[in-house]
C-alpha cells in the first residue's frame, strides 16, 4: 500500500512539474515577444507572407468548392432556379482555412456571417444569371485580378505595421507602380505565440 502511495505521489509531482514547465514556456514565449518588438514584427510579416503563399498553393483546390447553388446542372440551365448560398460547401471552404493554420476563429466567424448575409440578400433580390455582387471578387485578395496579386507575394511592401498588446494591424501593398491604390489591411491576434489572421480588408484610397 505504501509503495502504491509513493508511486502515485511521484506521478502527481511529475504531472505538476510538466504543467508548470508548459506554463512557464508559454509565459517565456509571451514575455519574449512582448520585450522584443523586432522579433514580433518579423513574425507578423512572416505570418502574412506564409498565409498568402499557402493560399496561392491551395488556390485551385479551394476554388473547386462551389459556394453558390445555381440553375446550371448537368450542362442545362433551369431559369426557375435562383441563386442561393450552398452552406454545406461554405463549411468545407472554411474548413480549408482552419486546417491551413494561419487564421483565427474570428476569421471563420466573420466569413460564415458574410455568407449568411449574402444568402439573405439573394433571397431579397432573386438572381439567376451573371455573378452576384457579393461573389464577384476573390475573398482573400479582395480583387478580380487575384492572379496578379498572388504572383507578387515576394514583392509586397509593408507600408504600416502597428502592435498593441497581442493585436496587430498591417497594411501591405502588392505592386505600387502598377496599382498604387491597391492595399490590403490585415488584423492579427497573437495566440500562444503564433500570429493568426482575424480579418483582411481592402483599402481604397479616397
Amino acid at each position: 500500500m505504501v509503495k502504491k502511495i509513493i508511486i502515485f505521489s511521484f506521478i502527481y509531482l511529475v504531472s505538476c512539474s510538466n504543467n508548470n514547465s508548459i506554463k512557464l514556456q508559454n509565459e517565456n514565449v509571451q514575455n519574449l515577444q512582448k520585450n522584443d518588438p523586432s522579433q514580433n514584427i518579423l513574425n507578423i510579416k512572416m505570418s502574412v507572407k506564409k498565409f498568402l503563399n499557402w493560399y496561392k498553393i491551395n488556390f485551385n483546390e479551394i476554388h473547386k468548392i462551389e459556394l453558390l447553388n445555381t440553375g446550371n446542372k448537368y450542362g442545362k440551365f433551369d431559369s426557375t432556379i435562383y441563386y442561393s448560398v450552398n452552406f454545406e460547401n461554405v463549411e468545407k471552404y472554411l474548413q480549408k482555412f482552419k486546417t491551413g493554420g494561419f487564421v483565427s476563429n474570428n476569421y471563420i466567424i466573420h466569413w460564415r456571417q458574410y455568407f449568411r448575409e449574402s444568402d439573405k440578400h439573394l433571397k431579397d433580390n432573386p438572381q439567376n444569371d451573371g455573378i452576384p455582387d457579393d461573389f464577384n471578387f476573390d475573398f482573400v485578395t479582395w480583387s478580380q485580378e487575384y492572379e496578379d496579386a498572388l504572383n507578387q507575394i515576394d514583392n509586397i511592401k509593408f507600408i504600416n505595421l502597428e502592435i498593441k498588446d497581442y493585436k496587430a494591424e498591417v497594411i501591405i501593398q502588392f505592386y505600387p507602380k502598377v496599382y498604387p491604390d491597391y492595399k490590403l489591411q490585415f488584423y492579427l491576434t497573437n495566440q500562444n505565440g503564433y500570429w493568426l489572421i482575424d480579418s483582411i480588408q481592402n483599402i481604397i484610397k479616397e
